[in-house]
């Protein structure tokens, strides 16, 4: 479906079955040929921010010791794609963010002109903000210039924003205090 197809919708399907529920019993590592199939023939956003948030990052969360080695690889492969796919690889992860390997993979990136790469790097930061900004903000700022990775990374959703500039503690922060922080976690 996904070779043969002759419009972008056709290859939405395909990828659109390999993330249903149903087909997770197959997410193992043998599943990664395939996934490098799908990115590198993809080669454009919209197909490989599917693959890798959709397919990769869960595959990650499942298998982190199995995975991360991969991701690795695919951060400093000539394709560009596959570069994207691995700083994309933990989107969602939330406080289970690997952040050694996040930063691997950004650090590994990080010189690149490439437009779909720094907007990717930006996405990543800007994802785990909203949980955990201490580490993004210390992260940002060991990187010597918070314009290093564009405007993504600056520009949090509107609750790590906020926190980020300190006008309201972080989940971690009312979580020490007691509070329940199902609702802030997930607002944003």
């Amino acid at each position: 479906l996904y070779d043969e197809a002759t419009h972008r919708e056709e290859r939405y399907a395909a990828l659109a079955l390999l993330a249903v529920r149903a087909s997770r019993p197959w997410h193992d590592v043998g599943l990664v040929p395939l996934v490098e199939h799908l990115v590198v023939s993809g080669a454009w956003w919209d197909l490989v921010d599917e693959i890798a948030g959709r397919t990769v990052a869960p595959l990650h969360r499942a298998l982190p010791e199995a995975m991360a080695p991969v991701i690795r690889l695919w951060a400093v492969h000539d394709d560009l794609w596959l570069r994207r796919t691995a700083v994309l690889s933990q989107l969602g992860s939330k406080l289970d963010t690997d952040r050694e390997l996040l930063a691997e993979v950004i650090d590994a990136n990080a010189d690149s002109r490439e437009f779909f790469l720094r907007k990717a790097i930006g996405w990543a930061l800007r994802d785990l903000a909203h949980r955990d900004p201490e580490w993004v903000r210390a992260f940002l700022d060991s990187r010597g210039d918070r314009r290093l990775f564009g405007k993504d990374a600056r520009r949090p959703r509107p609750l790590a924003h906020k926190i980020l500039r300190r006008e309201i503690p972080g989940p971690e922060v009312l979580r020490e205090r007691g509070h329940d922080t199902a609702l802030v976690a997930d607002e944003g």
